[in-house]
């Protein structure tokens, strides 16, 4: 009986862990704190290069606002500026 009582235990946090996504397919042997380890390091490297990602596309838009400050001061016409650049000067 001692056995059988294990067994359902064990299904039973088998079961919870599964339902709250602890565990993916292929980590059935994983315990449940390395499982978790794995998804907090998992979330920190995306986490990273969506920061990454941001940065990039910040210093892109950086860098056209510059260019159209500097379009601007050589007397371009907003009108060409907004074509060139995709800033809207209104």
């Amino acid at each position: 009986m001692c056995e059988a009582t294990k067994q359902w235990e064990e299904k039973i946090r088998n079961d919870v862990i599964n339902m709250m996504g602890v565990r993916k397919e292929g980590e059935e042997n994983l315990a449940p704190e390395e499982a978790i380890e794995r998804l907090k390091l998992k979330e920190k490297t995306e986490g990273e290069t969506k920061g990454k990602a941001e940065g990039i596309l910040e210093g892109r838009e950086n860098e056209k606002i510059e260019i159209a400050e500097k379009m601007k001061a050589e007397g371009f016409d907003n009108a060409l500026i907004e074509k060139l650049t995709g800033i809207l000067l209104h």
